[in-house]
This record gives structure tokens, sequence and C-alpha cells, in this order.
């Protein structure tokens, strides 16, 4: 299997410029000076390289300060460079193709149980490519590198799932399983592999809300409470690559028992299951609620949370105990990492106006006890922070000797 490389003929610096360049849309050559710190004479040649190798080219003139008005720069987007990312979920799969301009081509989401096993998940993610390509007319001679993320540890040099905690659920058959040979025989390409959370940081960091800054985390809620963090363009992995080890910080001493063998981790009561088990238990103590008519068993996260939105007294209580609980922890996080935005994300997040308002209402109250008048920004994630755009990215980068 040989790797399709797209920036071989480049310098490193020349690469910096390039990457200055696709961020940004367009620039000019005093902006990318002062983005890359190399001078003036340099970024000439470079820039003059950049165009001869079609990557870059002249697409308009700035303001003038005087003189002759500045050349502004952009991507060539006739290449016809792409990138696909995996993301394999707790309950979805998805895959995303990523024009080399960071422009998303297609991203599709497909419905997928946690007791499938690998061998299921290799068949869909083949149709589902497949499906991409008919839907945006892509060659795939022109997909130049793959990135996978998965929501479990994993061994990134191996691309296996690792046996942790986060896998409890897990078909057994996903241990040793040729994650990345086997997805690499789809696409032609080895794949870059990193967890789900990391992708969602790499990807908001290079193009979405996390780009223009130097210390930035995102809490992702869902299934598992998950935090990841970049500093100066490098994240902060946890020890042994246990990728939920926030979701099992104690915040409350002998409070709820935890798969991990703890009582009181976070995740016991703001993940996506505890809220559910939290309202079935109201429920039989006989609390009234608009779902008082399902069977206990039916009632789902996703049903929690509408009720939480159409005002449900019980559902926004049940939602907002286990939001600030997250919240505490985030806070606690934050106090300690200090990063300049905090991006939420993650199936509470996005499907919650009241647990998201919650964590951060939390969030700001604490960690404005401690530090003052805290200026920590609280965003969403935008789309490049969804976990397939993200591995895409991760891939695109990797192919610039970026490693994170």
């Amino acid at each position: 299997m040989s790797q399709k490389m797209v920036f071989d003929n480049l310098t490193q610096e020349a690469i910096e410029v390039f990457s200055a360049i696709q961020k940004r849309k367009i620039s000019g050559k005093e902006e990318l000076i002062q983005a890359t710190g190399i001078k003036s004479t340099t970024m000439n040649r470079i820039l003059e390289r950049l165009k001869d190798e079609g990557l870059i080219l002249v697409c308009g003139e700035g303001d003038s300060t005087g003189g002759r008005r500045p050349l502004l720069y952009g991507i060539n987007n006739e290449n016809k460079i792409y990138f696909v990312g995996i993301n394999i979920g707790f309950y979805h799969l998805d895959i995303s193709i990523l024009h080399y301009s960071g422009n998303v081509e297609v991203l599709l989401k497909r419905p997928y149980p946690l007791d499938n096993g690998p061998e299921q998940a290799i068949a869909d993610i083949r149709v589902m490519y497949e499906t991409a390509l008919q839907k945006t007319g892509i060659d795939p001679k022109d997909i130049y590198g793959c990135g996978v993320a998965i929501f479990c540890s994993l061994d990134r040099v191996q691309g296996v799932a690792l046996n942790t905690i986060s896998a409890e659920n897990l078909n057994p058959e996903w241990f040793g399983f040729p994650l990345k040979q086997r997805i690499g025989e789809i696409f032609g390409v080895i794949p870059v592999m990193e967890t789900s959370i990391n992708s969602v940081c790499i990807g908001e960091y290079c193009f979405g809300n996390g780009r223009s800054f130097n210390k930035m985390s995102v809490l992702l809620c869902s299934n598992a409470i998950r935090m990841g963090c970049m500093q100066n363009g490098m994240l902060i992995r946890p020890a042994n690559n246990i990728v939920d080890a926030f979701g099992h910080m104690v915040i409350e001493v002998g409070g709820r028992p935890c798969r991990c063998g703890n009582y009181g981790c976070v995740g016991t009561y703001g993940s996506a299951s505890a809220i559910v088990r939290t309202f079935r238990r109201e429920l039989r103590c006989g609390r009234a609620s608009v779902l008082n008519e399902m069977p206990l068993e039916n009632i789902t996260v996703y049903d929690v949370l509408h009720a939480g939105e159409d005002g449900d007294q019980l559902a926004v209580e049940v939602i907002t105990k286990a939001a600030t609980m997250v919240g505490m922890a985030a806070a606690n996080y934050i106090n300690l990492i200090n990063p300049e935005i905090l991006i939420s994300a993650g199936l509470l997040i996005e499907n919650s106006n009241v647990y998201y308002k919650a964590v951060k209402e939390t969030v700001t109250r604490i960690t404005r006890l401690l530090q003052g008048n805290s200026s920590l920004l609280f965003m969403p994630r935008t789309k490049m922070g969804r976990g397939a755009v993200g591995a895409a990215i991760t891939a695109m980068e990797a192919q610039m000797g970026k490693s994170y």
C-alpha cells in the first residue's frame, strides 16, 4: 500500500506558509510574515514556489498604505486533492471528504449499534465511502489521505482498540482487530488514527472556533463525558491513553458507584445514560412528567431532552442537576489548565439548551470565584469539529509533517 503525498517537494517553511494561507483563506504577504516570522525575501521565494507548484494563486489585491496595492494569496481550488475522515462513534458511523482548501465536500452519518462487530463496521464504511464518492463525483484516485477517529482508547501506532474502561460495552471482537490495516485497504492509503475527542480538538484548532487561540479545551458531553486540550499546537494526552479520564474525575466523595471501581465520578451524574437512569428512578418514585405514559424501558435520553426543552419540570430538574455536576468538573479542569476558550460539543450540549446553559453558568460562576474577572470564551463547536471532519484534517496535517 503506497501513500500518496502532496507536499514532498516543499521545505518545512513553505509548508508553514501554505498552512497559514490555508487556514486564513486569503492572506497578504505582510500578514503571512507576521504569522510565520519568515523574512520578507524568503517569503517572496516561498510564495513563488507555492505558485509554481500550483498550490496557491494570486486572488486579488489588498488595500494600499501608500505604495502599490499588496497582492492577496489563496488556495488553488482547482486542484483535486482530497482527504477522507471516518468517525466510529458510540452509536453511529460518520464519513467526510475534505478538500485540501479546508472545504467539507460531504459529511454522512449512519446508525451503528455498539454490539456490532468490526467486520460490519468495515462493510458499512465501504458502502458509505462509495455513497460519498457518488454524491460528490470525486475520483478515488484523488484521495490523498485518510484519518480514523474512534470513541474508545486506542494504540495509534498499531491501530487497534484498547480494552479499557471506555470500551467496557464494546464487542470484544474489536480488541486486536487490525482496524488500521483493514481501513487502509479500502482507501489505498495508510490511515492516521486518533480518538474522537482529539479529532474534535484538531478540527477546531486548525479550522474552527479554536484556530486563533494557543490554549483551547473541548468539552464533549454525550454517552461519556470527555475533555480534550490543545496547548501551543500540541494535544495534552491523558496518562496511558485513557480517553475518558476526565469522565472519571471524582466530584462527590462516596457518591454513585462507577464501573471504574470508584464512587462519585462525573460521568455517573452528567452523561446521557446517567440522565436516563436518574429520570427513570424519579418516575418510579411517583414524580409527574409528560413521559409518565411511556414504558420506563422505552424512555431514551432524547425523550428526556425534548421534554426538558418543552418545559417539563422533572426533565428540566434532572438535566440541570446533571449539567451542573459536569460544569463543576469542567471548572476544576479550567482552573488548572487555564485555556483561553472552551468549546462545547456532543449529544447533550447540542440537543438541550437546558443542559448547555447549566454547564456554561456553572463553569462561569466557579472559575470567576478563583480567577476573578475570567476572560474564558465559551463557544459551541463548528462543522470542522465533527469527529469525521477532524479525522480528515488530522490526515491532511500529517502530510504536512504535523504530529499532535
